[in-house]
C-alpha cells in the first residue's frame, strides 16, 4: 500500500489528501476536522485499526505544521 500525501492546492486554498488510486481535495479551513477524523479512525476500539490510519494522521499533521510554519513565516516577511 502506497503511504498518503498531504499536499496544497495550487489555488493555495485547499489541500489534497491521497492515497494509491484514492484522493479527496477539501478547503484548508477542513484540515482540523478532516486530522480528527483520521484520528478517530486510528484510535477506535482501542487502536485496533491503527496500522490503516496511522500514517495518514501523520501525513496529516505534518503537512498541518508546514502550513503553520508557512504563515508565521509571511507574517514576519
Amino acid at each position: 500500500m502506497s503511504q498518503p500525501k498531504v499536499t496544497l492546492e495550487p489555488c493555495g486554498q485547499q489541500f489534497r489528501h491521497s492515497k494509491s488510486a484514492w484522493s479527496i481535495v477539501l478547503p484548508l479551513e477542513h484540515l482540523p476536522s478532516w486530522t480528527d477524523f483520521y484520528r478517530r479512525l486510528r484510535d477506535r476500539k482501542g487502536g485496533q485499526f491503527s496500522q490503516h490510519y496511522a500514517a495518514d494522521v501523520e501525513a496529516l499533521e505534518h503537512f498541518a505544521s508546514e502550513q503553520i510554519t508557512k504563515q508565521k513565516d509571511e507574517v514576519a516577511a
